[in-house]
Parts: C-alpha cells; sequence; structure tokens
C-alpha cells in the first residue's frame, strides 16, 4: 500500500486528512488554499 496515512480517529489526524484532501480536490482546491491562506493572517 502506498500514500500517506492519518488516524482519523484522533483530531489531529482527522484535520490533517481534511486539509490535505481539501488543497488536492481539483474543483475546489484553489479556493480552499485561498481560506486556508487567509484564516492564517487574521
Amino acid at each position: 500500500m502506498t500514500g500517506d496515512s492519518y488516524d482519523c480517529g484522533k483530531k489531529m489526524g482527522y484535520m490533517q486528512a481534511f486539509v490535505k484532501y481539501g488543497l488536492r480536490n481539483l474543483k475546489e482546491g484553489a479556493k480552499f488554499r485561498k481560506s486556508i491562506e487567509q484564516l492564517l493572517h487574521e
């Protein structure tokens, strides 16, 4: 098996997986990235 593995039973693992999936999403990834960047600069 290849790829990344996240422990989605823990909050941090779930958040990491969700963010990585969101950034890789072809349809919404660019908007998601911009949203995350805005949150980081608040």
